[in-house]
């Protein structure tokens, strides 16, 4: 790289290539979530995931899944890696970022149930490159354990925030692979059935993922 001055400056930062580049967060709401087989989420019931809301007074939404819904029951978000995406990682700075942020909570129903000690919730990845002949998947999914602790019917407490990481999850082609404007999918349900009972509610979605600190030319801008 050249040296700067006064008159090449603009010229030496067009030409650099950050590497380190920086965490950004896009929310998503509950609504561009569909059930795991594309259709639009309807009102909870029994044995599925559904829409409902934490207490009746000043009313959040949530996903909920009722006491049989199970693995079975699973919600898609489709998403596309935004054109900043930072996918390589050429040895310096930090690496590529891409992870799913759920806010979620264990509900006792009646007051007297028992906290589901195994129950976790899990995150598979499904991405599509253009021109791709196949579709890629996780070998594994990612999973968060949600159900040590239930809480009462009434209360709003008791959220967390769980982290799904999702490149880390990836094998090393996968992430060689993965570019901006790749779509990916993001498939999110319990691994067992949810408990006598209880409830599993889900109120915020975020993806995190680390974007290029690159600078245009000014001539581009």
């Amino acid at each position: 790289m050249s040296a700067a001055n006064k008159l090449n400056l603009e010229r030496v930062i067009s030409e650099s290539q950050p590497d380190t580049g920086y965490l950004e967060d896009a929310p998503q709401p509950l609504g561009a979530w569909n059930l795991g087989a594309g259709t639009t989420i309807a009102a909870a019931g029994s044995g599925i995931v559904g829409a409902s809301t934490v207490t009746s007074t000043n009313a959040m939404n949530v996903l909920l899944w009722n006491a049989t819904a199970d693995s079975g029951d699973t919600v898609r978000l489709d998403w596309t890696l935004p054109g900043q995406f930072k996918s390589k990682d050429i040895g310096q700075g930090e690496a590529p970022v891409l992870q799913l942020l759920i806010k979620a909570r264990l509900r006792d129903t009646t007051g007297s149930a028992t906290a589901n000690a195994d129950l976790a919730l899990t995150a598979q990845a499904v991405f599509h490159k253009l021109a791709s002949t196949s579709i890629g998947t996780l070998s594994a999914v990612v999973s968060n354990t949600v159900g040590a602790t239930d809480y009462a019917e009434t209360a709003v407490e008791g959220f967390a925030w769980y982290t799904f990481d999702i490149y880390g999850a990836m094998s090393a082609a996968q992430k060689t692979a993965l570019s901006p404007l790749d779509s990916i999918q993001f498939v999110v349900g319990p691994q067992e059935a949810i408990g006598t009972a209880l409830a599993l509610e889900v109120m915020s979605t975020v993806i995190r993922y680390r974007r290029h600190a690159g600078l245009e030319s000014m001539s581009s801008r």
